[in-house]
């Protein structure tokens, strides 16, 4: 029996992710991962800083993720500083990144 598909959940990160966030931010993504969505898209598009409070949390979740065989997709535009150190810390190994929410979407 199939089942329809069901839209992602498409989470807006907030513009600085620090120790002051961290913890929330990561509740708040492990919460939808948690649950039945078949996709989850975060969307860090408007994050411009992310500590290493907030590196800890990606690189926390990434692991997450791929050991529950979770669909978590980053958006992170081209040239962004998120994107460098995602790929610095080895995050986009664990997690597919996409530059626009219309991209993380469709793949």
């Amino acid at each position: 029996m199939s089942h329809p598909l069901s839209a992602p959940v498409i989470m807006t990160l907030p513009r600085t992710i620090d120790v002051t966030n961290a913890g929330q931010v990561h509740d708040r993504v492990s919460a939808a991962i948690e649950s039945a969505a078949p996709l989850i898209i975060a969307d860090l598009s408007a994050t411009v800083f992310c500590d290493a409070a907030g590196a800890d949390w990606l690189r926390t979740i990434g692991y997450h993720t791929a050991a529950r065989s979770g669909r978590l997709r980053l958006v992170i535009p081209p040239g962004a500083l998120m994107r460098r150190m995602v790929k610095l810390l080895g995050i986009d190994h664990l997690l597919a990144v996409y530059s626009t929410v219309t991209e993380a979407c469709a793949a």
